[in-house]
């Protein structure tokens, strides 16, 4: 489950294992579009600036909730 993952992820950041919090936040953004939960902002994810991938997985994930908002933005024009 996703969820699971990105607690997973929150968990091992909590203690530590960057390296394997990162892997469990590529397999959430792999199974879902925005995986639930997932707020960059929180400090756990926070402490994982600077771990490789970490910035790739964040940049992804604004690159899709901003696709989202603006397919939102041109159905409320239509």
């Amino acid at each position: 489950l996703v969820e699971n993952a990105v607690l997973l992820a929150g968990i091992a950041a909590a203690e530590g294992e960057r390296a394997t919090a990162v892997r469990h936040l590529q397999q959430a953004m792999q199974q879902v579009t925005v995986p639930e939960l997932f707020y960059p902002q929180l400090p756990w994810f926070k402490s994982l600036e600077g771990e490789p991938g970490y910035a790739e997985v964040v940049t992804e994930l604004e690159r899709r909730k901003s696709e989202i908002r603006s397919q939102i933005g041109a159905l409320a024009d239509a």
